[in-house]
């Protein structure tokens, strides 16, 4: 089976305080883990674990200080992420005043698609999340598990030239997910194996 992702000893340390006392804080340590094409991962651990300062790097918005990170074979580089990865942030903003239709049809402006596909996009991602049934409602009326849902469905929007497409959850509630999103938790400290844990 091919591998979506590989991590191999990733390592990452915040500073704080003045630059002459600052403090160290270590974030990651020697983080190994392999994922499947197709699988789903939920990362556990309690507040302060590192579960998004991984998500952050996995993504490339954070650069780490050592190791590797290789997403269907293309390395994730400090200049350099692989096309069809999607990041949802535990909070993401939209225009309150847009429907949930029209927030998604605007994102898909964003890309390079077709009128035509543009709209079967956002059509299969609304009904993907099962957000087909609030699709005429305001962002602004939305609960916060609606709201991530919607972050879901626009990381389904992808740009004509992409052929896999992966994402990436920051904290996402269980009201959020559709039926057929169902992570299987992985304890942070369960994945720091020499090797990396395949994840099936």
């Amino acid at each position: 089976m091919q591998l979506a992702l590989s991590v191999r000893g990733l390592n990452k340390t915040y500073h704080s305080g003045p630059r002459s006392r600052s403090m160290a804080i270590p974030a990651l340590r020697d983080i190994s883990l392999d994922v499947d094409a197709g699988e789903i991962v939920g990362l556990v651990g309690r507040p302060g674990a590192g579960k998004s300062t991984l998500l952050l790097c996995l993504a490339g918005l954070l650069r780490p200080d050592e190791g590797s990170i290789t997403w269907f074979g293309e390395q994730v580089t400090g200049h350099h992420v692989p096309a069809g990865l999607a990041y949802v942030p535990q909070r993401a903003g939209y225009y309150s005043f847009l429907t949930v239709r029209e927030a998604l049809e605007y994102y898909a402006t964003l890309h390079d698609l077709s009128s035509a596909n543009r709209t079967a996009q956002v059509e299969s991602a609304l009904r993907e999340v099962c957000l087909h049934v609030h699709a005429t409602r305001r962002v602004s009326s939305l609960s916060p598990s609606l709201i991530q849902r919607l972050g879901l469905a626009q990381s389904l929007i992808e740009d004509s030239s992409s052929t896999e497409t992966s994402s990436l959850y920051s904290l996402v509630s269980p009201g959020a997910a559709s039926p057929s999103f169902s992570p299987r938790p992985i304890p942070l400290s369960c994945i720091k194996s020499p090797r990396g844990s395949s994840i099936s």
